[in-house]
C-alpha cells in the first residue's frame, strides 16, 4: 500500500492539505519518495473535487501534479479548467 502525506485532523486527510504536502515534499526534492507517489495516487484518486475549499487545493494541486507530468498532469489540468 502507498504512503500519503498524513496530516493530522479530524475527519482524515484533506484535498487541500494533502496537495499542500506533496508541493512541499516536491519543493524539498523528493519527487519519487513514497510519500510523493503515494500522495498523488490518492490525489488522483478521489471524485468530485471542488466545494467550498477548492481555492486552497488548486494551487499546490496544480502545481504539484505539473511537476509529476504526464497522466496526472492531464488529469489536474482538466480539474481545474473544469472549476473555472
Amino acid at each position: 500500500m502507498s504512503k500519503v502525506v498524513h496530516i493530522h485532523q479530524a475527519g482524515g486527510p484533506s484535498l487541500a492539505m494533502v496537495a499542500a504536502g506533496l508541493f512541499s515534499l516536491q519543493a524539498c526534492g523528493e519527487y519519487d519518495s513514497p510519500a510523493a507517489k503515494g500522495s498523488a495516487e490518492w490525489l488522483n484518486s478521489q471524485k468530485g473535487i471542488g466545494g467550498r475549499h477548492f481555492y486552497y487545493f488548486a494551487f499546490p494541486y496544480s502545481k504539484a501534479m505539473q511537476k509529476r507530468r504526464g497522466q496526472s498532469a492531464r488529469v489536474s489540468c482538466k480539474i481545474i479548467k473544469g472549476h473555472w
